[in-house]
């Protein structure tokens, strides 16, 4: 995450026009100059949902590295939950901008604030008057009386950094509620509105309609939408396939609106004096240029959204581990905060619902016994292989079911009452299948299910954005992270990856089981990568063999046979220390564009460790040089040979389970003739045509 650095200078050089006074009383007791308060005429609050009913919309955050979250916590208050303070005030904030006050007059800031430490915070504008309140365990009532002299733009913060000497820097939670800002004498109206439930619509949806997420490609959040009577807010949050996350896009001339299919409003963008912060609204459709958008594509394929009106780009702002956010309108600058994905999605499944499978008869059973694999003629990756299937009717009657793969017989298992079965079965030959069950009953009949033919391939791709590419024969996919990458087909298999030196969490989360398999570290033994070193990776590795789920090794920088320096190490460590690796994950780019090496490194490895192996990133390239590029001649000629040589040597060894090309971009100085299609448009040039023609069982 960028670091704000015109912040800390603000912080530095802040100068107090005029001094504030801070009152603070405990919430359930407030003072008698707050309760004389409520019995004046209620006036407006500049703070927008202070008392955060609409969950976060209306502020944003900063938090510098990660290091906190921020959330609505219910009750009026929103948390903030630090994991770790550093040296500066400004490493944690609350911020709203552009708040609609008037330079010269007097104004009273008043909050409810506690932490599970007691600790320091500030509050007040930037650059300008800042109060320092002392937070206890017990919930307090605060006060603040300013003088406000600032004009044009100003910018309102909560800031709990490192607050003088009376902050914690280990773990704790910080609660602010009940916000408000209102002219000295005036007390502040409760926030009006409240959110509106569209967890039960089904809104109306075409089957084979365009529907889209809109998903940042600096925080991997989607933008969604909080919906009150008056308007929608938008805000950015996980992908949760709710309503409120899809969009239409409707094109007028080159430009579009875009309509939320929950509530049926369009994305607007209204001024800072009509609506505070709020830059981005939903209302309802008008014809206004404010809600017209103009589509750019940039790098890599990921688009920018101009407001017609106004030319200004839609961005996140702070705190991408956090959810709620709000998507603002800023300037144009260069950052992946400004990029997101269009994501095509299956609108009429979401509202309607997964089709379900009735089993009642035998005849049914025969037809649609079988669950996985779910179609005839998929493609399924290489390795372990796990079949699942419907219970049959009448299981009562039901001996055993037995499973067949090309006639043979490869699993037996029991009825015990289940809904589906689950067998697995070990195989890397890259050739088409059938795969049939029969559920054998205990009088001696037995009833059958209809055969399914599929692929076994070893091949992958490490990509995230794979909805953008042409098909490409693909059996499995990783993108460096734990969580399926939005638009994926649902058929391609996904094996998570956890990064770098965290994961004890996810690894025990039962949910996760799921997915059988996991990578582990990605180039441990590179410092500009997970940088992980051999005695925090073995440590690591306790959870990965507690989790159950099937263990790949770390995915080292330098090929694992040629690293004695980290991975010898780290398996001889595995052995001595009892810990789990399953299969070896191995990294491979050569300079030479030579093919032996590469087939000579992978035998050498199975004949070291004897464990499967899966190349997860391989390629030819070179990164001091340059010399593997799209404009050195005869580049693209040696890598097209060295592809056309080393996949088939792979699909031909059992011991390869799996591999993935790096799709470097074509335009790459370094890797460019390894590119396999074009960023921006996802075609295939003619390596990807190769790509998608190796590896693929006959028939296929």
């Amino acid at each position: 995450m960028r670091m704000r650095k015109r912040l800390t200078a603000a912080f530095l050089a802040a100068v107090m026009l005029t001094a504030g006074t801070v009152y603070a009383a405990p919430a359930e007791n407030r003072t008698q100059e707050a309760a004389q308060g409520t019995e004046q005429e209620t006036a407006r609050n500049f703070i927008m949902n202070g008392n955060f009913s609409l969950g976060t919309v209306g502020w944003s955050s900063y938090m510098h590295n990660k290091c906190a979250t921020f959330s609505s916590a219910g009750n009026g208050f929103a948390k903030v939950a630090i994991s770790w303070l550093e040296g500066s005030d400004w490493h944690v904030m609350l911020i709203q901008k552009n708040l609609p006050m008037s330079a010269g007059e007097d104004y009273t800031l008043s909050f409810d604030a506690y932490a599970s430490q007691p600790r320091s915070i500030k509050a007040g504008f930037k650059d300008s008057d800042m109060g320092t309140f002392e937070l206890t365990k017990k919930k307090q009532h605060f006060n603040y009386n300013f003088h406000f002299n600032i004009s044009g733009d100003n910018e309102f913060q909560f800031i709990l950094g490192t607050v003088g000497g009376n902050t914690p820097s280990g773990a704790h939670d910080v609660y602010i509620g009940n916000a408000a800002i209102v002219r000295r004498g005036e007390t502040a109206a409760a926030d009006p509105g409240k959110v509106i439930d569209h967890s039960r619509e089904k809104p109306s949806v075409k089957k084979n309609g365009k529907y889209y997420i809109i998903k940042n490609r600096a925080s991997s959040y989607v933008m969604d939408v909080v919906d009150t009577a008056e308007q929608g807010y938008l805000i950015q949050g996980p992908y949760t396939e709710s309503t409120s996350q899809i969009f239409t896009r409707i094109k007028s001339g080159g430009e579009y609106q875009f309509k939320n299919l929950a509530t049926g409003k369009v994305l607007q963008e209204v001024t800072p004096e009509d609506e505070r912060d709020a830059e981005i609204v939903l209302r309802r459709s008008d014809g206004s240029r404010s809600q017209q958008w103009i589509q750019e594509t940039v790098a890599q394929g990921y688009l920018k959204f101009y407001n017609a009106q106004s030319n200004r780009v839609c961005s996140i702002v702070g705190g991408y581990s956090s959810k709620g956010q709000p998507v603002e309108l800023v300037d144009e600058t260069e950052n992946s905060e400004q990029e997101w994905d269009l994501i095509p999605v299956d609108a009429y499944t979401i509202v309607n619902g997964k089709k379900k499978v009735s089993i009642k008869t035998n005849a049914d059973w025969a037809k649609k016994g079988v669950k996985y694999p779910g179609k005839n003629h998929m493609l399924i990756a290489a390795g372990p292989i796990y079949f699942q299937w419907y219970a049959a009717p009448k299981e009562k009657k039901v001996k055993e079911y037995r499973v067949y793969v090309d006639g043979k017989l490869v699993k037996t298992k029991k009825p015990s009452g289940k809904k589906s079965y689950e067998g697995k079965w070990y195989n890397t030959e890259v050739k088409a299948h059938t795969m049939q069950v029969a559920a054998v009953m205990k009088n001696g009949s037995s009833v059958k299910t209809a055969s399914r033919r599929f692929g076994v391939s070893k091949k992958g791709v490490g990509w995230g954005t794979l909805f953008r590419t042409q098909d490409m024969g693909l059996s499995w996919y990783y993108h460096w992270s734990t969580d399926p990458a939005l638009g994926a087909d649902e058929d391609l298999q996904f094996v998570p990856m956890i990064w770098g030196n965290w994961g004890d969490q996810w690894l025990q989360d039962p949910s996760n089981k799921k997915y059988k398999q996991v990578l582990a570290f990605n180039e441990p033994d590179f410092e500009a990568q997970s940088n992980v070193s051999v005695e925090d990776a073995l440590t690591a590795m306790k959870a990965y063999k507690k989790s159950g789920l099937r263990v790949g090794s770390p995915c080292t920088g330098v090929p694992a046979y040629w690293s004695q320096d980290w991975f010898w190490k780290f398996m001889d460590g595995v052995k001595k220390k009892n810990l789990k690796v399953d299969f070896i994950a191995v990294h491979c780019y050569l300079e030479s564009g030579d093919p032996q090496p590469f087939i000579d490194m992978i035998d050498a490895t199975w004949e070291k460790w004897h464990k499967p192996i899966w190349i997860t990133e391989f390629g030819v390239a070179e990164w001091t040089k340059g010399k593997w590029n799209n404009w050195t001649e005869g580049s693209d000629e040696t890598v097209y040979r060295f592809m056309k040589t080393v996949i088939p040597a792979m699909d031909k060894r059992p011991y390869v389970e799996r591999y993935a090309w790096f799709p470097f971009d074509p335009n790459d100085e370094w890797g460019g003739s390894s590119g396999i299609f074009d960023y921006e448009t996802g075609k295939l040039n003619k390596l990807g045509k190769l790509y998608k023609k190796l590896g693929m069982p006959k028939g296929y």
